[in-house]
C-alpha cells in the first residue's frame, strides 16, 4: 500500500537535496518507502472532495443506524404479543446496526489515515454472515423451516460458516507481518 503525503511547494528547496547526507537518500534502483505527492491546487481540491464524500457517508451511515434502531424498538414494542417473532426481528435489526457501526469505523479509519484498509470491510462481511447464520438458526429452532426448506436452511448455514472461515483467514493473512511474507 502506498501512502501519500501532501507536501507544500516551499517544503522542498533545491538546497535540500544538496544538504541531505548520502545515507539518507534512497538507492537509485529502489522506491522510497512513501511516495510524496506535490500539493497543488487541484490535488488539494480532490483531497477536500474526498474528505467531504467520506464525511457525508459517515453522516448517512449514522442516520441509517439510528433509523434501524428506532424501527427495531417500535417493531419490538408492537410485536410483544408474539415474543419469539419480535425477538427474532429485534436481533436481526441489532445485527444490522452492528454492521452500520463497523462501516462507520471503516470510514473513520480511512479519513484518519488516508488509506483504504480491507480489514474493516472483511469484518463487515463476517458480521453480515453471522447475522444470517443467527437468523437462519432461529428459524430452524422455532420450527419456521420445515421439510425441504429445512435442508436449504441447513445448507445455507454451512455455506455461511464457510464464508466466515474464509474471511477470518483473509484477516489473518492481512495481519501477518510484512517480513514473514518475504521468507
Amino acid at each position: 500500500m502506498v501512502q501519500h503525503r501532501l507536501v507544500s511547494d516551499e517544503a522542498t528547496t533545491p538546497t535540500d537535496e544538496a544538504t541531505t547526507p548520502a545515507s539518507d537518500k534512497p538507492d537509485e534502483g529502489h522506491a522510497p518507502p512513501q511516495a510524496v505527492v506535490e500539493a497543488g491546487p487541484l490535488r488539494r481540491s480532490f483531497a477536500i472532495a474526498e474528505d467531504t464524500v467520506y464525511y457525508l457517508t459517515a453522516v448517512l451511515l449514522t442516520l441509517g443506524a439510528a433509523a434501524v434502531l428506532v424501527e427495531a424498538v417500535i417493531g419490538f414494542a408492537q410485536g410483544l404479543g408474539e415474543p419469539r417473532t419480535a425477538s427474532l426481528e429485534l436481533l436481526d435489526s441489532l445485527l444490522i446496526i452492528f454492521i452500520f457501526a463497523e462501516l462507520l469505523y471503516a470510514v473513520r479509519i480511512t479519513v484518519a489515515s488516508h488509506e483504504l484498509s480491507a480489514e474493516p470491510f472483511l469484518i463487515v462481511g463476517i458480521l453480515a454472515a453471522i447475522k444470517e447464520i443467527v437468523v437462519l438458526s432461529l428459524k430452524v429452532s422455532t420450527g419456521l423451516a420445515n421439510g425441504p426448506e429445512f435442508a436449504r436452511t441447513i445448507t445455507g448455514i454451512g455455506v455461511l460458516a464457510g464464508v466466515v472461515f474464509a474471511l477470518g483467514v483473509a484477516i489473518l493473512v492481512l495481519r501477518r507481518p510484512k517480513d514473514a511474507t518475504a521468507t
